[in-house]
């Protein structure tokens, strides 16, 4: 929500949308003014891969296959600090493997500045 959120008050910066919303978060969306991304959108990656900045954030459960294919990629993955973790998370280092943000988003423009 909170991306979504930023992509809302800085959408020549930030580029969110949801996939899956419930009923319930939709009226949320709603009620902060943003009835513009209650509309769901789905790009396969072959469309994402054509930004310079990919984010992976989690959800319910950590993003597990999102890293993977976007530091496959000619994208720079932008990684949410978190609790979550995978089998391979130990693996990458901040600012080699990744650009790391915040884990409730409150550097993002900062993060974007610096890159």
């Amino acid at each position: 929500m909170e991306l979504v959120w930023q992509s809302h008050l800085h959408p020549d910066i930030i580029d969110a949308k949801f996939s899956v919303i419930n009923d319930i978060d939709k009226r949320k969306i709603v009620e902060y003014g943003m009835p513009e991304k209650t509309e769901l959108s789905y790009a396969d990656v072959a469309d994402h891969i054509k930004y310079k900045y990919l984010i992976c954030i989690d959800g319910f459960t950590s993003a597990w296959l999102r890293p993977n294919w976007i530091m496959a990629s000619n994208s720079l993955l932008v990684k949410q600090e978190s609790r979550k973790v995978e089998w391979f998370y130990h693996l990458l280092k901040p600012y080699v493997h990744y650009y790391p943000v915040a884990s409730n988003l409150s550097n993002l423009l900062e993060v974007f500045k610096d890159l």
